[in-house]
């Protein structure tokens, strides 16, 4: 191929990245990205954070783009649209973001369940809809984008030309199924609802239920829409946001292991297309790790304000985390107290350096990996571990967790019961 013909490919596969994004941005070039996820702003007592120091840290990284991974707040109460509503704009009023946004960074990224509007839903929400224009409205999303006109908030976004980088942002909410036994958080009446969530999905993988369950996580409408632009991307680096992880063998958690026919459509596809730099990032758990493969890495940081250690059952979060880690890459371990990423990109040696910050900005760990990986040559290895295969310590550690836990439930919901019983007493004898 001669160098006329040479630059006119290039100029075709360019052209054809840009018709399946719905931004193009070719004058600018992406060396940082900072990232994050799990963002309360009510304190115990709900009250509002009126200032969060964790903002200038990431402003003085001086990123390009912050990602949010999901849960940029956590609404609650019997109006949701109208809490989120309120929520973003405060969120947007506290002064340290509010300098992160004036300082000309880029805001992008993806919603999990508490931005959507209730604990682990799904397709079934049915203030979706609203959910969505908040949403974009908080992410700036001019009135004119493609992405106001397509139900939910997936979204590609190109930047650069030579140095070109795609961030894909997934929706993990709009179109998902139940579970194999649907969620238990969304019986808000139900003391710690979230925990016997949590027990039921420890449950379900354990004994092997659902482990050829067919529920969609994209649904097909964005699963096609995700084929073209994997099909399409000549980027250098691929960047795809999963709210909830994609690659974890931790049973206790949400994630696409609990999809189990969806997963593995998803790793097909990424192996079939072959996307260069790929990258995946993801939030939810309240803990950071990195895990998958060098060829397919994902980095999960979380979460900004809080994390697994906070609540008062915390003291059980690295027993947890630590049982199940054979996801992990090696050498690496899971990081449980608050938290951010970043990602600093360097195109002279083309290498994507991962770190995960803490608080204060210092980092407490990282890993480096090339942008020339190839998905094709080793998507995960034969054995890799799933929710359904652990190992027996793991086992033995999660069971008796799991029976601690639901200990504990019986006991809050006997006292529960025993006071609205003596309160009903109390009233019907005066």
């Amino acid at each position: 191929m001669d160098l006329v013909s040479l630059i006119l490919f290039q100029v075709c596969v360019l052209v054809n990245s840009v018709n399946v994004v719905d931004e193009y941005e070719p004058e600018t070039t992406i060396n940082r990205i900072a990232f994050g996820s799990c963002n309360k702003i009510r304190d115990r007592s709900n009250g509002l954070l009126t200032s969060n120091p964790v903002w200038t840290k990431i402003k003085q990284r001086n990123p390009d783009i912050f990602l949010w991974t999901g849960d940029a707040v956590y609404a609650n109460g019997k109006n949701r649209s109208a809490d989120l509503e309120f929520l973003y704009r405060s969120q947007l009023e506290i002064p340290e973001y509010k300098a992160l946004l004036e300082s000309g960074v880029i805001i992008e990224g993806t919603w999990d369940d508490h931005d959507y509007g209730k604990n682990d839903a799904g397709r079934y929400y049915k203030e979706k809809n609203k959910s969505q224009e908040l949403f974009q409205n908080f992410l700036g999303v001019p009135q004119d984008s493609p992405r106001r006109a397509r139900s939910g908030v997936y979204s590609s976004r190109l930047f650069g030309k030579e140095q070109s980088v795609l961030l894909i942002n997934l929706d993990t909410r709009f179109f998902r199924d139940n579970h194999y036994i649907p969620s238990m958080s969304n019986l808000e009446w139900m003391p710690m609802s979230a925990l016997v969530a949590a027990v039921i999905r420890g449950m379900c993988a354990f004994l092997g239920m659902g482990s050829n369950y067919e529920g969609q996580v994209l649904g097909d409408e964005q699963f096609k829409w995700l084929e073209t632009v994997l099909s399409e991307t000549n980027a250098d680096v691929n960047i795809m946001i999963s709210s909830i992880q994609f690659l974890t063998s931790n049973p206790v958690v949400e994630s696409w292991g609990h999809f189990p026919v969806a997963q593995q459509r998803l790793l097909d596809l990424l192996k079939r297309t072959n996307p260069k730099g790929l990258l995946i990032l993801s939030g939810d758990v309240h803990f950071s790790e990195f895990i998958g493969a060098q060829q397919l890495s994902e980095i999960t940081s979380s979460g900004i304000t809080h994390s697994c250690t906070t609540p008062w059952f915390g003291f059980s979060c690295s027993l947890i985390v630590e049982s199940f880690g054979e996801h992990r890459l090696p050498d690496t371990k899971a990081y449980t107290a608050q938290n951010w990423g970043s990602l600093d990109i360097d195109w002279e040696h083309r290498t994507i350096l991962a770190t995960i910050h803490d608080v204060h900005g210092n980092a407490v760990m990282n890993i480096t990996k090339s942008i020339d990986d190839d998905v094709d040559s080793m998507l995960l290895r034969d054995d890799y571990p799933t929710v359904y295969a652990h190992s027996l310590p793991a086992f033995v550690v999660a069971v008796a967790v799991i029976i601690a836990a639901i200990v504990v439930v019986g006991v809050v919901l006997a006292v529960v019961g025993r006071l609205a019983s003596s309160q009903a007493y109390k009233r019907k004898i005066n």
